[in-house]
Parts: C-alpha cells; sequence; structure tokens
C-alpha cells in the first residue's frame, strides 16, 4: 500500500473526477486527521531543530500539500452530499452510494433543514 500522502493524492484525483462520491477507506477522516496531526508535529519538530534546513522545509511543504489534499477531498464530497440533498429534497432518491457515516450524517442534516 502507498504512504497516506500519496493515497491522499489519489483520493483527491478519484473524487475530482467522480460525479457521484468516490470510493475512499472506511476511516478517512479520522486517518487524515491522524495523519495530519503527526505530519504537523513532524514539521514543528524540524523547524525547532533547525529552522532553515532542508528537512524542515520538506517537512512544511508535505504538510502544506497534504491538508490542502485532505481540505480539497472534503470540500468535494460535502458539495456532492448537498447537492445530493437538495435533490433528494425535491423527490430524487436518497441513496449515498460510497457515503461513510460522516457524509451520511451531513446528508441527513442538509435534508432535514431542506425539508
Amino acid at each position: 500500500m502507498p504512504d497516506f500522502y500519496a493515497q491522499l493524492l489519489e483520493w483527491r484525483r478519484n473524487e475530482n473526477s467522480s460525479h457521484g462520491l468516490s470510493k475512499i477507506a472506511h476511516n478517512f477522516y479520522a486517518a487524515t486527521a491522524a495523519y495530519l496531526e503527526e505530519t504537523r508535529r513532524a514539521y514543528e519538530t524540524e523547524l525547532r531543530s533547525d529552522p532553515s534546513s532542508a528537512r524542515g522545509e520538506l517537512a512544511r511543504r508535505t504538510f502544506e500539500r497534504a491538508v490542502q489534499a485532505a481540505r480539497d477531498i472534503v470540500e468535494a464530497r460535502a458539495r456532492k452530499v448537498v447537492q445530493l440533498a437538495l435533490s433528494a429534497s425535491i423527490g430524487a432518491s436518497a441513496d449515498l452510494p460510497n457515503s461513510l457515516s460522516e457524509d451520511r450524517a451531513l446528508f441527513d442534516r442538509v435534508l432535514a433543514t431542506l425539508r
């Protein structure tokens, strides 16, 4: 299995290329939060030890890019879930293939608000 950063990039590519929710790991939100926290700590450690080192710069870029990739995935999924909830509020199916529990909770809240 590729490292988590590479997996994030693949999930972002898949999410952006599909109209519906793409298939991602069932623990995406928790695993991504843990990865970002770990990456942030590594970056801060490098920054404290030698602020001008190449390793510190690499850690900073990795953290920033990972945060952006995760944000892109979450925003794309949220946008799709809201669009599906809007459609469901006017009579379309309330089926959410490839949704995670967090996606379903957002869908249910938005649908309840729209109704």
